[in-house]
């Protein structure tokens, strides 16, 4: 049982999502981007590790999506992915990231319906491409992917579910 007395919190891993170059809140934006601005500059304050999805649709003639991992303390890039070349990354919505234990980095490139695992080092471990097609509006196919995790065995979301397989 843990008391209040015996609690201690400890620095969260966040994963934020937002346009590449655009200053987060942009200048132009209020309500939610403000909301998410406030709270990252926050939890960053509170000692939380910070991975950004940055979508890059506002890049120009060639857009590419980065993955970028904070540092706290100082606010500089500790870590960061990208395609080679940077085009062959880019999903500008329903994108995320998720560091890994392992210290890889699972990434969702959710317009592509692609989901895969990165090294530090930035290599590509394994990779999905969905390859369901659904009708995203009349006449227009898609296969996209909202948001994908990766959870343990033994983990509370999936603990108990996995039969013979969470053994």
């Amino acid at each position: 049982m843990i008391t209040q007395a015996s609690w201690q919190p400890r620095p969260l891993r966040i994963a934020q999502v937002a346009p590449l170059y655009e200053s987060v809140p942009s200048k132009l934006y209020g309500g939610t981007e403000r909301v998410v601005s406030y709270l990252t500059e926050e939890l960053v304050r509170q000692g939380n590790e910070i991975t950004l999805f940055a979508s890059g649709h506002n890049t120009g003639q060639n857009p590419f999506s980065r993955v970028i991992e904070l540092d706290p303390g100082t606010r500089q890039t500790m870590w960061a992915y990208q395609g080679n070349p940077p085009w062959t990354f880019f999903s500008p919505h329903i994108s995320g990231a998720q560091r890994l234990a392992s210290g890889h980095t699972l990434i969702c490139e959710g317009q592509w319906g692609r989901v895969f695992e990165v090294t530090p080092a930035g290599e590509i471990v394994w990779e999905y491409i969905n390859s369901h097609h659904g009708e995203q509006r009349p006449g227009v196919l898609a296969n996209s992917v909202f948001r994908a995790y990766r959870y343990a065995a033994d983990s509370p979301e999936i603990r108990g579910r996995l039969g013979a397989l969470g053994a």
